[in-house]
């Protein structure tokens, strides 16, 4: 089994997130049982807006798609009602897996 952590932070790397050190205290309990983990922090990525699946050359979603689509996978993400632009940038995550 593999844990995918979207980390929705409005905060580039490597500036300190309350958001990733959440994810790194799941994802270690996750890692002592055994399971494969992968935390994409959506700030650091080129995440266009759009409705597509891969929008060419510099769009990183096809990668966390990948992720999140893997049959050995399961993903979280907070809830998409903190704030306004982060709420957007978590419903983007959540909204762009078709």
């Amino acid at each position: 089994m593999r844990a995918v952590a979207l980390n929705c932070t409005l905060k580039k790397s490597p500036e300190p997130s309350n958001t990733q050190m959440l994810a790194d205290h799941v994802l270690t309990a996750l890692r002592e049982q055994g399971v494969e983990s992968t935390t994409f922090r959506l700030a650091d990525l080129s995440i266009p807006p759009g409705v597509e699946s891969d929008l060419g050359e510099g769009d990183d979603w096809p990668q966390v798609r990948r992720a999140i689509l893997d049959p050995r996978s399961s993903s979280w993400r907070r809830p998409p009602g903190w704030g306004t632009r982060r709420r957007s940038r978590s419903a983007r995550s959540s909204g762009w897996t078709a």
